[in-house]
Parts: C-alpha cells; structure tokens; sequence
C-alpha cells in the first residue's frame, strides 16, 4: 500500500516519529531552520498526530485563504478546557457557536463604527501622554491604562481612574495566564501523548494551576459584567457593548436571559482580550525606540514639520505622515507578537502542490519566518522602516498585516487595533523623547533586542524613561 505523499520534513525517528525534534522553547525559529532545509510547507508528525508549518506569504495564502473553508477549524486545546478559557472566540472550534460569537464582534467593529470610538481613543491618548510627564517611570502602567482604558469603555462603559485598577489587574492576570500556558499547551496538544505524561508528572503542580486559572477567570468575566448590571440598576450606566445587549434583553424570560448573560458576558471578555496584544505592540515601540534614536527623531521630525508643535496628532493627520506610517508596519513586522499565531486544524483531508494534507491536522502559521522573508524584505534582520517606502518617500503598497491571522480567523478587532496602536505611537513621538534609564554612575542602562519566549510576546522590565520633547 502506498503511502500518501506528505509536505517534505525533518526525517523522524523510529517509533517516536518528530516528537523528540520538537522544540518547546522559541520554535518559530527551529521552523524558520526547516523553511531553509525543506520549503515553504513543512510536515512533522508522531503517534498518527500529524502538524504542517506555513513558512511563506504565498503558502499561507494559497492554505488560509483560499481554501479557508477547510483550514478554518482550531485544534482542540487541552489547556482551554483545562484553564476554563472556552469563552475565548480565537480558540473556539469553527462552526455555529464561533460564528454567534464572532458575528456579535463584527458588527461592533466593523469599519462604518470605528469613528464613534475615536473621540474616546483621543482623550485616552492625551490622559496617557500626560501621565508619562507626570510620571515617567511609570511609562509601562501608562500604556497599560491607556490600551486597556478604550477596551473596558468599549466592553463595559468602565472608566480606569487609578494607575492600579483593580478590575483592569484582574483582567491582565488573566491575558498573562493564556500566554503563560498556551505555547506548551499548542505543542502538547498536537501530540496528547505528552500531554497526558505532563498532566501526571509529579511537581508540575499541573491540577493546582487549573483550579486556579478557573476562578481567576470566572471573576475577571464576572466584576465588570456585575459593574455595568449594577450602574444600568441605578439609570446612569454609560454607553457600552455590555449595556447594549442587556438592553436588547430586557424582557426576555428568566431561564434565556441566564443562557444570554452567559453569551454576553463571553463576548465582551473577548473584547478585552485583544488589549495584551495592543499593550505588546506598544511596548516593543518603546523598546524599538530607544534601539534606535536616529528613526526615533526622524519621526518626530517629520510631526513637527507637517503638524507643527501647537497642537496634538489627530486621525486625520494620518496620511499625511508617511514616515511614521512606514515605522508603525515595521514595528509590526519586525516584532511579531504572536510569531505562531494560533494555529489553524484542517476539518477534512486536503492537498497544497499534490501534497497530502490528513483531516485533523494541526497547521501553524510561522509568523516570524513570513516576516524575515529575505525575497519579499531586503535584510530583514535589520529594522528599516522604509522598506514601506518608494523612493519619492510615499508608502508602498505592502500593507499586509501578518499579524492579525489569516482567512475566516483573521482577527475581528484589527481595525480598532491599528486605531489604537497607531494614535499612541504618534501622540508618543509627538510628545517625548524616549531614552534609557541612567545606572548609578550615570551611565545608559543597556537595552537588550530581545523577548521573553511565549506565544504572545511582551517586553518585561525594560530600563527606559520617557522625557518630554514639547
């Protein structure tokens, strides 16, 4: 019997197949490794569990998109169940309930409604830009409240007052534990057979951390749901997406007003989620600018000439700024948060270039090999915001937001994310200089161009502070 002509891979092993070529730490760049040795679509597999790495744009397009009906599913993430985290519309199985939830979202944010959040944005972006002032120490807490500030408003009608909220730390806690678990939960799932030995291991305190994750979750959810039900009670509840559906609601029966709270209060936590990798992305620009002082003032000096110092960026300005548009999609290639983005399950058999695809396949998009892709970016280890650009300093047209995922799964939120993103990074440059901190002996603290390894990637500790330039 022939066997079915699978993706080129690394040569796996008797019995164990892949498995022990599998790498838990960084693994996006093991995978890069393999695009080098074996293509753009790479097949590993062990115990009839079989993963494909999506290497390039082309394949991803050419798998993702074009037939986005097939790779549209999710895996089955052992650690979802585990943590209590199934509310979460990136991670649900493709069909009815997705499609419920992700519906509810799409109407929220499309784009005909990012204007009427924009007024908000902008006073979230100057209450941020004051506090680094204030407080430039602080700058990380800042950013935190001001990404995490326009979420609650949207989700909740939640005004953030104070630089520790509880409501807000709640929340965050729960997008550290999706992080925190996610990477191993990905690989272990492709192969449950690791994920039952790891489950049972003595002093992984595997159990422990399930209950837990359980009810810091439940009450991340619960809080501000309980907020909005208590402020609508008193007639003074601010406009929200949580309020609008309790609205929407109000006379239903008893028992479907239960299962609708429930739905509700999924969907708007989703609402926040989308603030960690918002926070991410900012804070890597931070990170990025003190690297790099010289685009730092080339930015600003392209503000100062087409807006003048009188007066904050708005979202008009936004074509009119080519350079900082440029340095915004560099940041977003360089710096990928999500480098595997999430991966992607084939509901049925399937074939790239007469390559055989199984049903149930788990397929991973390799964000960080798309975005080093020497063929489509000329040195691509090196961070040049303008590459975006044409010679006569205009923007090119290679917008493509690799980040946001692909196909059905690309992220609903997207365009209130580089609404949020892109007003905080130009209000930043408008504002402050954004240097390193100074040792005891006065000297610049060393910034490393590096992040911690995780699914979802985020700058921790970083020594910089921010002065102002007005």
């Amino acid at each position: 019997m022939n066997q079915p002509r699978y993706p080129p891979g690394p040569k796996p092993l008797p019995l164990v197949g892949n498995l022990l070529q599998l790498p838990l730490f960084k693994p996006w760049l093991r995978f890069t490794d393999w695009k080098h040795c074996y293509g753009d679509v790479v097949h590993v597999h062990a115990f009839g569990y079989h993963i494909v790495i999506v290497n390039s744009i082309s394949a991803a397009d050419d798998i993702f998109n074009k037939q986005s009906r097939v790779f549209s599913d999710r895996p089955r993430l052992s650690v979802i169940d585990f943590i209590g985290a199934d509310f979460a519309i990136p991670f649900m199985p493709y069909g009815d309930i997705w499609r419920k939830h992700r519906s509810m979202l799409q109407q929220k944010f499309r784009a005909s409604e990012l204007p009427i959040f924009r007024a908000m944005e902008m006073d979230k972006v100057h209450q941020m830009v004051l506090r680094f002032m204030k407080r430039p120490d602080e700058f990380s807490t800042h950013v935190r409240n001001y990404a995490g500030g326009i979420m609650m408003s949207i989700a909740y009608g939640y005004q953030i007052t104070e630089a520790e909220d509880s409501i807000l730390t709640k929340a965050e806690a729960v997008a550290h534990l999706f992080t925190d678990s996610l990477l191993k939960g990905t690989i272990m799932d492709a192969f449950p057979a690791i994920y039952r030995l790891f489950e049972w291991l003595p002093g992984t305190g595997h159990k422990a951390h399930g209950i837990k994750a359980h009810g810091m979750i439940a009450e991340a959810l619960d809080l501000p749901f309980k907020f909005v039900q208590d402020e609508m009670s008193k007639g003074i509840a601010k406009p929200s997406f949580t309020s609008e559906q309790l609205e929407q609601i109000a006379d239903s029966e008893a028992n479907e007003a239960i299962k609708t709270h429930r739905f509700i209060k999924d969907v708007a936590g989703n609402i926040y989620l989308g603030e960690f990798v918002m926070n991410a992305y900012l804070l890597s620009f931070i990170q990025l600018m003190v690297l790099h002082p010289d685009i730092q003032r080339k930015a600003q000096a392209e503000i100062d000439a087409t807006i003048g110092t009188n007066r904050l960026p708005e979202f008009n300005d936004r074509p009119s700024l080519p350079y900082v548009e440029a340095l915004y999609r560099e940041i977003f290639r360089y710096r990928p948060v999500t480098p595997l983005g999430i991966p992607h399950a084939a509901i049925e058999e399937s074939f790239y270039n007469n390559f055989f695809i199984p049903k149930g396949t788990v397929v991973i998009s390799n964000i960080w090999a798309m975005s080093r892709d020497s063929e489509i970016y000329n040195d691509p280890d090196k961070f040049m915001p303008e590459r975006f650009l044409t010679e006569d300093g205009n923007l090119n047209n290679d917008d493509l937001p690799l980040s946001y995922g692909f196909g059905r799964r690309i992220c609903v939120g997207r365009l209130l994310a580089e609404d949020v993103c892109w007003l905080a990074i130009v209000s930043t440059l408008a504002t402050c200089d954004i240097t390193t901190k100074e040792d005891e002996h006065g000297e610049p603290v060393k910034v490393e161009d590096s992040l911690p390894d995780s699914l979802v990637r985020y700058v921790i500790d970083l020594p910089c502070v921010m002065g102002s330039c007005i």
